[in-house]
């Protein structure tokens, strides 16, 4: 059991220009004392999601979360430097042979070098959302689509003045190597062929030299010039004979293995993205965590009447015991899951939602640890609840909460739906990008037009009700957990000094990966998820 740590302790009334409130609900809340504790800490990093070594022997790791380039020492995973700038959520770098690194932040469609004086550059800006970065012993740049049906490998002119050049329709590549000989190997992930392709940049011609693979994400060779293939699926690094297509099992790995890379001794480091760690494969195949596993950027949260706490942690979902702070079982994406930015505990199943690369939601079976069913037809969901019966989604695409069968609208007009909670038959919707937070359905019907129940919030995120019938509202922007009386307009802060508010990358939803929020027991403590400090809170009433 985690022994919990009281960090906080509020005691006073914040009024916030909502609307008046009375005496007697100010002196009532005055008297209210809560304590803030730990109650499970994760990762020390955000979502390590890919590593690399330089030509002089130095690792880097990407921390894309927290959009970071992270110097790392190889020996004990100590960070000896690091850079945000241009890093935009980046999800692959390599380097050229004169130390020039490059590196892709996919959403944005963008390719940055930064030269060894530290000068960084633009030079690509592609249409499409992109992955995978490999730089040949030429210094020749290669990057590749990552979005369905929009297939490309192109070769990047490393100054930029020239546009890129389409090598081949074919795409769908997370990270890719050159082999000795000069050809691209390239795993397909995204289209599930669980193929290995050889590809001639100079000529587009392809051919596959392996398959068989649950889904390879990664392709890496040794010093000695020995295809290593990462398949995050079925959670193993094997060797491939280029000549037979024959695999040797290199080491199994924990889920949510990404990216991976051999150092100039050819030992063998990963990095995992779902319990954001770098691992270092010993040479008996076990994996010696080199940085600390565990959340990586907790978002949604509910609490079961049994005590089992469910938390989104974007390439995971974690089941904890509410009392101890035990994980009692972590959901992986290599069992067919989507990404888990958000999640909704219908007493039953689990509503999954992610608004990346299209988006989509999902109907996830706990017990089963499968997908009932997987909806793409929104525009970015950025939630999803169960309401009345039915799964209503919020779209920031359309600026609207829509109903999953029909997508009849239930609000609209909205900038960045977020937070979502039903009472009863009444529903209540926050638009983040303008502090509002609305009554939308009231007794099960439209309320036309909707009304305002609190306004001049700071980027209002995971919302719901306390026991008392008081409106809880993660406050992001001033890191802060409110509890507001809505038929008086009375503010109280509960709690301080969240460690929320993870900044999202140009092109993404404001709330990222992880929408922090706040779930209510039946004894009526609170936990909140903090995406920075990969925390969770309880916070309990003196």
């Amino acid at each position: 059991m985690r022994k919990s740590i009281s960090i906080i302790l509020i005691t006073t009334a914040t009024l916030m220009g909502i609307s008046a409130c009375s005496e007697d609900d100010n002196e009532n809340q005055s008297e209210e004392k809560y304590t803030t504790q730990i109650f499970a800490r994760g990762a020390t990093f955000n979502g390590t999601v890919s590593l690399n070594f330089s030509p002089t022997g130095e690792m880097f790791v990407i921390d894309a979360f927290s959009s970071r380039i992270l110097k790392m020492d190889p020996e004990n995973g100590q960070v000896l430097d690091s850079f945000t700038e241009d890093v935009d959520g980046a999800a692959d770098l390599d380097f050229a042979p004169d130390g020039t690194l490059y590196l892709v932040a996919p959403f944005l469609g963008r390719v940055y070098k930064k030269t060894t004086d530290g000068t960084i550059s633009r030079i690509a800006e592609l249409n499409t959302v992109i992955d995978g970065i490999s730089v040949n012993a030429e210094g020749r740049v290669f990057t590749a689509s990552f979005e369905a049906g929009k297939d490309a490998l192109w070769e990047l002119d490393p100054y930029g003045d020239q546009p890129p050049r389409l090598v081949v329709k074919l795409g769908g590549f997370d990270a890719f190597d050159f082999g000795p000989d000069g050809y691209l190997y390239a795993p397909d992930y995204l289209n599930g062929t669980g193929q290995i392709y050889k590809i001639n940049v100079d000529t587009g011609e392809v051919k596959v030299i392996a398959n068989g693979f649950c889904q390879p994400i990664s392709t890496k060779f040794n010093s000695v010039g020995e295809l290593h293939v990462l398949d995050t699926r079925c959670s193993k690094v094997v060797k491939v004979n280029l000549a037979t297509g024959e695999k040797t099992l290199v080491a199994n790995v924990d889920p949510g293995a990404d990216n991976f890379d051999f150092s100039p001794n050819d030992e063998l480091f990963i990095a995992f993205n779902a319990d954001s760690y770098i691992g270092k494969v010993l040479p008996d195949g076990t994996i010696y965590k080199l940085t600390k596993p565990g959340l990586s950027s907790p978002g949604s949260i509910s609490i079961r009447p049994d005590g089992s706490l469910f938390v989104a942690d974007a390439f995971a979902m974690r089941r904890y015991d509410a009392g101890t702070g035990e994980i009692k079982k972590s959901f992986y994406m290599n069992t067919g899951m989507i990404p888990p930015f958000t999640l909704y505990d219908d007493g039953t199943y689990i509503i999954l939602s992610y608004h990346l690369f299209g988006g989509a939601v999902q109907i996830w079976d706990p017990d089963a640890d499968k997908a009932v069913a997987t909806y793409t037809d929104f525009q970015q969901p950025t939630n999803a609840i169960r309401f009345r019966g039915e799964v209503i989604v919020a779209e920031m695409g359309s600026g609207s909460v829509v109903k999953l069968n029909d997508h009849i609208p239930l609000i609209d007009g909205l900038s960045v739906p977020a937070g979502l909670v039903a009472k009863g038959d009444d529903l209540y919707v926050g638009d983040r990008q303008t502090g509002t937070i609305w009554k939308a359905v009231e007794s099960g019907e439209r309320l036309t037009p909707p009304r305002a129940v609190a306004k001049g919030l700071a980027s209002p995120e995971g919302i719901t009700f306390d026991n008392d019938g008081k409106l809880l509202v993660v406050e992001v922007d001033t890191k802060r957990l409110l509890s507001i009386a809505l038929e008086s307009g009375s503010v109280f802060v509960v709690a301080e000094g969240l460690d929320v508010g993870l900044k999202a990358p140009a092109g993404t939803a404001p709330t990222w990966v992880a929408m922090s929020s706040v779930a209510v027991s039946n004894s009526g403590d609170l936990y909140v998820t903090g995406d920075v400090g990969n925390v969770i809170y309880r916070i309990k009433k003196n």
